[in-house]
């Protein structure tokens, strides 16, 4: 299944802000955590393209995907900027050929290295 995108989609987010302890309020620092989570569905767009032999199979599927991280946020004098960090907790189940034709790809890359070599 290819996961293209979608023309509907919800997400969610949580986070919590703080000022680091022993850093001076005047230098504008916070950290935070954060929780996210979302999903993007009901695909419309074209599964066949003329002159080409691929097609798309849909997974379209309103399957949530979630996150969590941390993040470092600096009051400059342009704005607020942000850094953050985060790491899945839910995926969608992949089941892409793309993924498969990317390995194949690169296992063919490193045979014809090795008949160089």
């Amino acid at each position: 299944m290819d996961n293209v995108g979608g023309s509907m989609y919800w997400a969610t987010t949580a986070e919590l802000q703080s000022n680091i302890p022993g850093v001076p309020a005047e230098y504008g620092l916070k950290a935070s955590a954060f929780v996210d989570a979302g999903s993007v569905f009901r695909y419309s767009g074209p599964t066949a393209f003329p002159g080409s032999a691929q097609s798309l199979q849909v997974a379209n599927n309103n399957v949530m995907r979630s996150s969590v991280g941390v993040g470092l946020t600096w009051a400059s004098p342009f704005g607020a900027l942000t850094v953050n960090y985060a790491v899945p907790l839910t995926k969608a189940r992949l089941r892409c050929r793309a993924a498969a034709q990317l390995r194949r790809w690169r296992t063919i890359a490193r045979w014809l290295r090795d008949i160089e070599e």
